[in-house]
């Protein structure tokens, strides 16, 4: 089955139980694990749980925590100062509308949920400090193509980095709370030139709206990518490059381009043709027969 169909349908199946949160059962452990390394658990199962507050971007500092209220002091929103504070998940109302907390001294808060039944602007600790003790100073291979490089707390820095840099390695050399909680860790990176970046990644789906996209399976590789895809040394030279050449599989167009906006199946002429198509940074369409590319447009 096409890989990008077989993510949505993982995450579609995912997100229907995650919003059901009675539904554990029909989790399979590889659905649990398809995110990340680490395993999924719904926000029932979390009750119990410490979850910690997440940074601001440094344009919500005024204005405070739009999703998280101090009931104890009657703010509703948190300040800024609230960044970084443990709070111990109590309960969830039954409507799944909000969950109520509890600090360390015993100061109450309420966290609104959204649309997708889960808690904005804070994250289970316990995936944060495992993800650290999983990744830290541990190799990775970057499956993207822009190392940002930039501030992570200020969503301009995003927008700095370096191009090209798929499959290159890199070192974990901190692991944080991120700004957001669609993708809540921030890993810091450093290749082997010595440059610092950053990703924001999802490493359980725990809590999150499991966006292919910060998925840290769709991210990165564990082992070199060149162990793994026993390739021609011409063929590697033309991936490493970004360039999709005639004759290449949908694996390759892969790991080139990502995972493609959409797959059409195109009959003509007696034969079945596989339409690869992307949207990003402009349309291209990548036309393969019996498995192998045949027309670039």
């Amino acid at each position: 089955m096409n890989r990008l169909i077989w993510t949505l349908i993982l995450s579609l199946n995912i997100s229907l139980c995650f919003a059901q949160q009675d539904d554990t059962e029909k989790l399979t452990e590889e659905q649990r694990t398809y995110i990340g390394p680490l395993r999924y658990r719904t926000l029932k199962e979390t009750i119990g749980e410490t979850y910690v507050v997440l940074p601001l971007d440094i344009d919500d500092m005024k204005s405070g925590y739009a999703f998280l209220a101090n009931v104890t002091t009657g703010e509703k929103r948190a300040i800024a100062s609230t960044a970084g504070k443990h709070l111990k998940l109590l309960s969830i109302d039954d409507d799944f509308k909000y969950g109520n907390f509890v600090d360390s001294v015993g100061m109450q808060y309420q966290a609104k949920t959204s649309l997708l039944k889960l808690f904005y602007q804070v994250a289970p600790a316990k995936d944060i400090e495992d993800a650290r003790q999983l990744l830290l100073n541990k190799k990775l291979w970057i499956n993207f193509l822009f190392l940002k490089t930039g501030n992570p707390y200020d969503w301009r820095g995003a927008l700095i980095g370096i191009e090209n840099v798929r499959f290159e390695p890199v070192t974990v050399i901190n692991v944080s709370p991120s700004t957001t909680n669609g993708a809540p860790v921030l890993l810091t990176l450093k290749t082997d030139k010595g440059i610092i970046g950053y990703s924001f990644v999802d490493v359980s789906g725990t809590n999150t709206d499991h966006d292919p996209v910060a998925y840290f399976k769709n991210n990165f590789f564990t082992k070199d990518p060149q162990t793994i895809y026993k390739y021609p040394a011409a063929v590697w030279k033309n991936i490493k490059a970004g360039k999709v050449t005639l004759g290449m599989t949908e694996e390759q167009v892969t790991l080139i381009k990502g995972e493609p906006e959409r797959v059409n199946v195109v009959k003509t002429g007696g034969k079945v043709y596989r339409d690869m198509i992307y949207m990003e940074p402009k349309y291209q369409s990548y036309l393969l027969l019996n498995g192998k590319v045949t027309l670039i447009k």
